[in-house]
Order: structure tokens, then sequence, then C-alpha cells
């Protein structure tokens, strides 16, 4: 099975992200991944904001190819 097919078929679809713990929850509330600022973002305006943005983006992207 390839590393794609692998992960994918580990995750109960639609995912959502959780902004109060920066997490991405499968459908059963199960935690898919995490999602932290690092350097850059720290040092950019409204952090937080940009974190909360990119853990909506990846959910998003993730249930749009495969399970929305």
């Amino acid at each position: 099975m390839r590393y794609e097919e692998l992960a994918i078929d580990s995750i109960d679809f639609p995912v959502k992200y959780e902004k109060y713990g920066q997490t991405i929850l499968d459908v059963n509330n199960h935690k898919v991944l995490d999602i932290r600022g690092w350097g850059r973002i720290q040092k950019l305006s409204e952090p937080e904001k940009r974190q909360d943005a990119i853990g909506e983006l990846v959910a998003s992207l993730l249930n749009d190819k495969w399970g929305g």
C-alpha cells in the first residue's frame, strides 16, 4: 500500500479543525494531527489567526480531496 493510501485509510472522514486545541479531528473526534505555529508565523501579524487559517485550510483540503 502506498503512503498516501495508508494515511487516508487511517482517517474517518470528514475531518474538522478544532481551533481551541489547534487539532484536526476525524468524524469520531479522534485526533488526526496537531496544527502548531512555527517561527515564521510568530513573527508576522496575527499569528493566532494565521495558525487557525492553516488548520482550516488543511481540513478543507483533506475533505475536498478524500472525504468531504
